[in-house]
C-alpha cells in the first residue's frame, strides 16, 4: 500500500506541476501580448502626435494671413459683398484650412490618453477663438478690433508646449503589463 500512495503522490505533484506550468505559459503569452499590444499604440501614438504638431505648426501661421490690413481694406471696398457676409467666407475658408489639423487632432483624440486629449481640446479651442477673433473684424468692419485675436494667439505657444509636455509623458512610459507585485 506505501507504493501505491507513494505512486498517487507522485502523480499527484507531478499533476500540479503540470497545471503551474500552464498557468505560467498561459500568463506569460497574455503578459507577451499585452506588451506588444502596448509597443504597437506607443508607435501610434507617436506617429499620431508628430502628424498634429506638424499640422499645428503649418496651420497657425494661415491665420495672419487674414487679419484685416489696409490692403484688404482696398479689396473690401471692391467687393459687393456686406462685411457679415466677409465673414461668413472668412469663417469657411479659414475652417477648410484648418481641416488637415482637425484631422489630426481627431486621431490624436481616439489614441489618448486622457491628459494628451484634453491638451488636443484646448488647442482647438484656441484655434476656434482665432477663427472668432478675426471673424469678428470682419462683421464689424473694424480692423483694428485685433484683442480677441492677439489674446488667442498668445495661447498658441503654452498650449503646444503643454500638448508636447502630455505627450513626451506618454511616450517615455514603458508598456504595463498590470503585474503590480514584480515592481
Amino acid at each position: 500500500m506505501t507504493e501505491g500512495w507513494g505512486m498517487v503522490v507522485a502523480a499527484a505533484i507531478a499533476l500540479v506541476g503540470v497545471l503551474c506550468g500552464l498557468f505560467i505559459g498561459r500568463r506569460q503569452v497574455r503578459d507577451q501580448a499585452q506588451i506588444e499590444h502596448g509597443q504597437w499604440l506607443r508607435g501610434q501614438r507617436q506617429e499620431a502626435y508628430v502628424r498634429f504638431i506638424a499640422a499645428w505648426d503649418e496651420g497657425i501661421p494661415k491665420f495672419e494671413d487674414r487679419i484685416l490690413t489696409d490692403e484688404s481694406d482696398r479689396w473690401i471696398g471692391s467687393m459687393d459683398e456686406s462685411m457679415e457676409e466677409l465673414g461668413d467666407m472668412a469663417a469657411t475658408t479659414m475652417h477648410k484650412e484648418q481641416e488637415p489639423l482637425r484631422a489630426a487632432a481627431e486621431r490624436v483624440q481616439m489614441l489618448g490618453p486622457e491628459e494628451v486629449e484634453d491638451a488636443v481640446s484646448a488647442m482647438l479651442a484656441t484655434v476656434d477663438a482665432l477663427i472668432v477673433g478675426i471673424v469678428t473684424q470682419y462683421t464689424e468692419g473694424n480692423r483694428d478690433n485685433l484683442e480677441p485675436y492677439w489674446e488667442a494667439m498668445g495661447q498658441t505657444g503654452p498650449r503646444r508646449a503643454a500638448f508636447v509636455s502630455a505627450a513626451q509623458g506618454v511616450l517615455r512610459t514603458a508598456p504595463d503589463t498590470g503585474r503590480r507585485w514584480l515592481r
